[in-house]
Order: structure tokens, then sequence, then C-alpha cells
């Protein structure tokens, strides 16, 4: 499969917790060229993990985020995130696509043990493995409500937008790493095993790439609220009653606490697994993105919990946009299709 965007101005939504990001892009002679792009502070509790909570309030800033980026093109792309998707690995035999699709029909169920008529199921191949000397196929189940789906297509329409694709927020990742085959113009995909933790208001979505492919995703809800109702931008900042040294260890401290409760304990479970699965597996780095990966040292906390290299996601090669692109990846990223090469 070729990885590559439409020639054609495609647009790309993410609607977070916290804010309605969008972009314009498509594919050139260079890359992947963003024309426009823009996000805006959505009203708090007007959407949360994947549901419109208030849908006259989403519908009032799509219709502002557009106005405000100036974009007319209809065609769009949506990135969704949600804790109440279901998503399994399983491996099996290395057959034609038909066959395994059959297969996959009929044990789903042994993979996803619910009322499948109300998800919407996705399959995506992850890639070959061999066990005893039998070669076989590791196979990505994808289960969205489809409630959260009909009202993401529902809400796209009603503002005036096309919607060609829906896709899931690790996928997007993924497909942006594949595509660019070099992150922040250091780390080579291919032969390389990635953690990618998108810090966002609300959750985490920690997504393990393995030579670009997924190998395990899961939504990590803050259990402790909305950041707790730490502030971002007074968290760069040093509490004027202490002295510099002692603000750096109560900032550390509060981060380092709220981190290790509601993302790292995760971490540690999917760490866990991936490594009883694949035994040698190893974790090469941990790439940060999102809202929250711009709070000043929390790239260290994860470096010092996990003993493994940790930096912020700011640069993909081939992709091309005049601003920091961090917090637009998961846009960038579903803008990118699979075609079948020639």
């Amino acid at each position: 499969m070729a990885l590559r965007a439409s020639t054609r101005s495609t647009v790309a939504l993410d609607i977070g917790s916290y804010e309605v990001k969008v972009v314009e892009g498509r594919q050139t002679s260079r890359g992947l060229e963003i024309d426009r792009h823009a996000a805006i502070p959505i009203t708090k509790g007007a959407y949360k993990d994947g549901y419109m909570l208030d849908e006259k309030e989403v519908y009032h800033f799509l219709n502002k985020i557009l106005e405000q980026s100036q974009i007319e093109t209809r065609d769009t792309h949506v990135t969704i995130k949600t804790s109440e998707a279901i998503t399994r690995t399983a491996v099996f035999p290395d057959v034609e696509d038909a066959q395994l699709e059959a297969i996959l029909s009929n044990q789903i169920y042994d993979y996803i043990p619910t009322d499948l008529e109300k998800y919407v199921v996705q399959y995506k191949d992850v890639g070959i493995i061999q066990e005893e000397d039998v070669v076989k196929r590791k196979i990505l189940i994808i289960a969205i409500p489809k409630d959260i789906i009909e009202s993401h297509l529902h809400i796209i329409e009603g503002v005036g937008l096309k919607p060609v694709m829906l896709d899931y927020q690790s996928n997007s990742i993924a497909k942006l790493a594949q595509y660019s085959k070099i992150l922040n113009n250091k780390y080579i995909v291919k032969d390389s095993t990635f953690l990618l933790v998108d810090l966002g208001y609300t959750s985490a979505n920690v997504t393990m790439l393995e030579n670009g492919a997924i190998q395990l995703t899961r939504v990590l809800k803050y259990r402790e609220g909305d950041m707790v109702g730490i502030d971002t931008d007074l968290l760069k900042m040093p509490d004027v009653f202490l002295k510099p040294e002692d603000s750096q260890k109560v900032f550390k401290n509060v981060i380092g606490n709220f981190v290790k409760a509601n993302v790292i304990e995760g971490m540690e479970d999917l760490i866990r697994y991936y490594t009883s699965q694949d035994q040698g597996g190893k974790i090469d780095t941990i790439l940060l993105y999102g809202g929250l990966s711009n709070i000043t040292g929390i790239e260290e906390i994860f470096s010092e919990y996990f003993n493994i290299p940790t930096a912020g996601l700011r640069d993909v090669v081939g992709v091309f946009m005049r601003t920091d692109m961090s917090k637009y990846l998961n846009c960038i990223g579903s803008l990118i299709t699979e075609k079948e090469e020639k």
C-alpha cells in the first residue's frame, strides 16, 4: 500500500474537549502542503470523549472556525478519539483478504464480546509475523460506537461539509509516521519502536508503533478531571512567592504526580503487555505531542521514569506548514490515505 494525500485540497477536522482544530492540505510534488489551519477553544463540557454533549455549541464553533480559517473546500476527513473505542490485536493465518474477512466475521466475538450492532468494526493489517516457523498475519481490530460516528457525520454535514472519511486518531498518527519515514529530522520510523503519546486536555492517546505499524493503542482518561484545575500557562511561570529552585521543585512534583497517576501507570501496562508478547522487544523512543506536551519539563518526567529517551514531536519530514505543526498532527495524519500501488 502507498501512503499519500489527495492532490485535491481536503479538509481535516479534530474536535476536542478543549479546542477544535482544522487544516486544509493537498499532496504536491514535494510533499504534503498545509495551506490553511486554525484552532479555537470550545466551550467546556460541549464535547468530551467523542460525544457531543452540547451539539449546538459544537455546531457554533465549527462554523466559527471555518469562517476564521477561510476554508472553502468541502471534502472533509474527521479524526476521532474516544475511550469508548475497543481495540484488539489478533493473529490469523496468512491467507487471502477474502478468506481473512470470513475468518474475522466468524471469530469477531472472541475478541470483542459485546453487542456489535452498536459498533462499527474495522480491521487493519499491521504486519507479518512467524510463530513456530509458520507465517501469520497480525491484525488490529478497532470497534467504535455507532452513535459517535453518526453524530460526527450529522454535525459535519450540518455545517455544509462533505464527510469523506472518519479516522481513528491512533491510525491518523501512524499513517503520518509511515508517510514521513523520519520524525523530528532524527528518528527513523523503519526498524524502530515508538510510543507516541498525545497529551490532550481530558485524556491521553497512547499509540505503539513498530516499524510504522500500530501494535497497541489505548485512550487513558484523566482520573483526576480536566487537568485537576491546573492552568498550563501558569505552570510555565515560577511562583513569585518561592525561590526559583523551590518553584521548580513544586512545579515538577505537581506535574509529575498528575502524569504518573493519569498517564504513566496506563503506559506501564501497555509496555508490559508488549514486552511479554514480543520477547526482546524494547521501546526506542517516547514522542509526546498535543496541548500538554508543551508544558516545560514534561519530557524529563517521562524519560526519568521509564529510562527511555523522550522528546516532543515537533517536525515531520515531508509535511510543509507555516507554523508549529505539533498541535495539528492528528489532523494532518487524517489527510493521508492508503492507496494501492500501481
